[in-house]
């Protein structure tokens, strides 16, 4: 594995590293946000109805609430209402003034879709008639959804497909931009090597990193040319020394092999030879 896979391959398993570390924080956030709501009362939020409908006694024969039924609706900022089953109000607590007091079963049937007017409200099946609570409108919002519950699990299966297929686009994306800057790179590292080791190279000009390639191409041309023009001014510099020390060695010779000069000059010229 050369210089260039490594430094690709760190770069891709870090960011892979990056992308889980990403997903385990959005898990953690998230687990934490709902958390906290849970601890700030946002689990109990929805109004207590059943709990409401419990604190509603019968007083002579008709409903009444008790002091904690009216601190729940109090605290909820609601009012409530009881209908008989001829639809007339048999008890209220805050009913605005512009609602009626008496309702067909039509009415009943429209606002049991959530909404009463433009007041969202909620309902419950007593004994003595129907428990409406209402709330201010824009406090609550109601909606009705109904589906089959044969679409509930196909539905699921499609969001954890759809996530785990973003999460392969997504890794897939990255790892294709890598391998396209790997393949853009791999020539610029591979010529700055060769320029370091001194061997001769040249790089296409062509492409987003054409300018580099460019670059490098002057660079490494100098460099050659630099050697060149020192390799050049040395064999110069060799051929001017060699020329004087081969006449000066062949004149040590001759005067190392003449007997009739003295033993010390011949000893002395006998030590360049």
């Amino acid at each position: 594995m050369n210089t260039a896979e490594r430094f690709f391959r760190r770069y891709i398993f870090s960011t892979i590293r990056i992308i889980v570390l990403f997903l385990a924080v959005k898990v953690l956030l998230a687990g934490t946000f709902f958390f906290i709501a849970y601890l700030n009362g946002v689990a109990d939020s929805n109004f207590p109805i059943e709990d409401f409908s419990s604190h509603m006694t019968a007083l002579n024969g008709k409903p009444t609430a008790d002091t904690q039924a009216l601190e729940i609706l109090h605290h909820a900022n609601a009012w409530a209402m009881i209908l008989n089953d001829d639809g007339t109000v048999i008890w209220e607590n805050g009913l605005p003034e512009e609602l009626p007091r008496k309702y067909t079963a039509t009415d009943i049937a429209m606002f049991s879709r959530w909404y009463l007017d433009d007041y969202p409200v909620n309902i419950w099946k007593r004994a003595d008639g129907l428990l409406v609570i209402g709330f201010i409108p824009g406090s609550v919002f109601n909606h009705y959804i109904s589906t089959n519950t044969a679409y509930i699990g196909p539905f699921c299966i499609g969001i954890g497909i759809a996530f785990l297929i973003n999460i392969f686009l997504m890794l897939y994306l990255f790892v294709r931009g890598a391998h396209q800057v790997e393949k853009s790179m791999e020539p610029i590292l591979n010529g700055i090597q060769s320029l370091s080791q001194g061997k001769k190279f040249h790089l296409e000009e062509k492409g987003e990193l054409a300018e580099i390639n460019a670059g490098l191409n002057r660079a490494g041309e100098y460099l050659m040319k630099k050697d060149n023009t020192r390799a050049e001014w040395i064999r110069g510099i060799s051929h001017d020394v060699r020329t004087p020390l081969s006449i000066i060695y062949g004149y040590a010779c001759e005067i190392e092999d003449n007997a009739s000069l003295p033993f010390s000059v011949r000893k002395q010229a006998k030590a360049i030879c």
